[in-house]
Formats: C-alpha cells, structure tokens, sequence
C-alpha cells in the first residue's frame, strides 16, 4: 500500500509497484487493511501518519520514520507496542524465570 497526501501523486507511488495507493488527508488506511494489518511501513511523512501506521502493523511488523514532512511524530509510549509482538510474551518470560533464579547467569 502507498498513501498520498493529494490525488495527484497517485501515479507516481503507483509506478514504483505498490499493490494500491490511499489518499490518508481522505481515507483511513489503516481499514484498508481489513483487520490483516501490514508487515511493512515506510514513514516520510510523520506527524500525520505516524500513529495510524503504528495502528495498522500486523503481528511483528515494522515501521520505519525515515522523514518527518509533516512534523516530528509525539513520542512513542513502549509498553503499547507489546501488543504487536510476541517480545512481550518473551519479556515476561525472561522476568519470571529471573525472579527465580538468584544469578541472572542460570537463565542466560
């Protein structure tokens, strides 16, 4: 998926191969994805489309802010990407295995 910001960049996205091209100022594209998410997301814009992305990422997928067009995005609070990867379950894990353990070096 490509997302524009006006109707008139469609071709351009659409000529390097995206599979389809949203207008985010007016669609939402993270329902465009119909629940799947995406596995991949390339970030140029920023501000505006930012936490949409986040939004939108299947299970253990990636974005990647490499612009800030439209302004730096807020910060990121950590804990609320847990719900994208299974590191959490592993996080959890490696904490109740090290409450057991009096040397950190018997779970390692």
């Amino acid at each position: 998926m490509g997302t524009v910001s006006s109707d008139d960049k469609f071709e351009l996205v659409r000529k390097v191969r995206a599979d389809w091209v949203v207008n985010y100022e007016r669609q939402d594209f993270a329902a465009e994805t119909d629940g799947r998410g995406v596995d991949v997301i390339l970030d140029a814009v920023g501000k505006p489309t930012f936490e949409k992305g986040l939004r939108c990422l299947a299970p253990l997928g990636h974005i990647i802010l490499y612009g800030r067009a439209g302004g730096a995005p807020s910060p990121v609070n950590p804990l609320e990407l847990f719900g994208k990867s299974s590191f959490a379950l592993e996080l959890e894990h490696v904490i109740e295995r090290s409450t057991m353990k009096t040397d950190g070096a018997d779970w390692l």
